[in-house]
């Protein structure tokens, strides 16, 4: 909990470097750290810090099926722009929650990948799994940024009277 805090004060004060420097030195004097510890530091992570972390997490916690742990590292990934990679880990991701589809829907919007985007929320749909406002402007955002236009006018029709979700500011703009 110690190390977490002050990684965690180190992340959310922009203080990427230390947030680091301190987990490194957490594993250097052989504390294992957990899930939490993961995926606070993955968030003040660069791509090199951020695969070590990777072979961290998949040491420590294999197969776990804490999908909040497997979103930071999409996050993580998508961040730096490797959405290749961010795929793989949503793919391998046992238990998908709807965080787990809107971090992967995110990454390719953008990173401008639309019509992967919109393969993605037809899978997510088909799945049973229920879109939530998040996935809702992620994917207009992809229509909007990929010039998916008629696409993302279809979608706003769908999700307004099918699934029911009512439109917010950020997403009647994206129209």
């Amino acid at each position: 909990v110690s190390w977490n805090s002050m990684i965690g004060g180190f992340a959310s004060a922009g203080m990427d470097g230390e947030a680091w420097v301190c987990f490194r030195e957490m594993r250097s004097r052989g504390v294992r750290g957990n899930a939490r510890t993961a995926v606070v530091v993955l968030g003040s992570c660069d791509m090199e810090s951020g695969r070590q972390v990777h072979g961290t997490i998949v040491s420590s916690h294999g197969g776990s099926s804490k999908a909040i742990l497997w979103n930071a590292l999409m996050s993580m990934y998508s961040r730096a722009g490797c959405v290749t990679d961010a795929e793989r880990v949503f793919l391998e991701t046992v238990r998908k929650d709807v965080v787990s589809w809107n971090v992967m829907i995110g990454a390719f919007a953008k990173n401008g990948y639309g019509e992967r985007a919109l393969e993605l929320v037809d899978m997510m749909l088909q799945c049973g799994m229920k879109p939530d406002s998040v996935t809702f402007t992620s994917i207009l955002m992809a229509c909007c940024h990929c010039g998916l236009v008629d696409e993302g006018l279809e979608l706003f029709q769908r999700f307004v009277s099918i699934v029911g979700l009512i439109p917010t500011m950020e997403q009647c703009a994206c129209i």
